[in-house]
């Protein structure tokens, strides 16, 4: 409930702002504005997220700590998230900790997103949606050159679009309803 109350603040925030500055445009033309620069928003997350993913899952592989070291940290990230409470006196140390944990956190919460896409478009009998998940596979979690994947495409074309339905799919179950993209038919 709450987050429905800060995404109408925020969406009439904006609508203020544009009419603020320009005068001349009509409420349709807002609207229009807003549709568009947050579908463009929506999407560069989305993308930053994919691309990010493989860099942050071998960096959560390359800092180890035992399991106790892991649970305690865990432990206190999770409270320090939920209070949003961050010192500057904490040292070096745990500064990497706080990111580790953060970061792993993270990587978990995406690898559970894209293993559910994966395993939902695999049971699929479409073949459009089986590429899709071999592309999210290869590319963005295996971290495969797009030139590379892209040699398993019959065209361009097809491989461009099956990357943008990918990110047009994921954005809701990466960002929520900040994934939500604004049709033509919505004003």
């Amino acid at each position: 409930m709450k987050l429905d109350e800060e995404f109408i603040e925020e969406i009439t925030e904006l609508v203020e702002n544009i009419l603020d500055e320009r005068k001349d445009i009509t409420t349709e033309d807002v609207f229009q504005e807003i549709k568009n620069k947050w579908n463009e928003e929506r999407v560069q997350k989305t993308e930053s997220m994919l691309n990010s993913y493989k860099g942050l899952k071998d960096f959560v592989n390359t800092v180890n700590f035992t399991d106790k070291e892991y649970e305690k940290m865990e432990i206190q990230q999770i409270k320090e998230i939920m209070k949003n409470n961050f010192t500057e006196n904490e040292s070096f140390l745990e500064r990497v900790y706080r990111s580790k944990v953060n970061t792993e956190i993270l990587v978990n919460f995406l690898t559970t997103i894209f293993d559910d896409y994966i395993d939902e478009k695999m049971d699929s009998r479409v073949i459009a949606d089986i590429r899709k998940a071999q592309m999210l596979k290869e590319m963005y979690m295996e971290g495969i050159k797009p030139s590379e994947v892209k040699l398993g495409y019959s065209s361009p074309k097809t491989f461009y679009k099956d990357k943008e339905e990918l990110i047009d799919e994921l954005a809701p179950k990466l960002l929520g309803v900040y994934g939500i993209k604004f049709s033509e038919k919505e004003l």
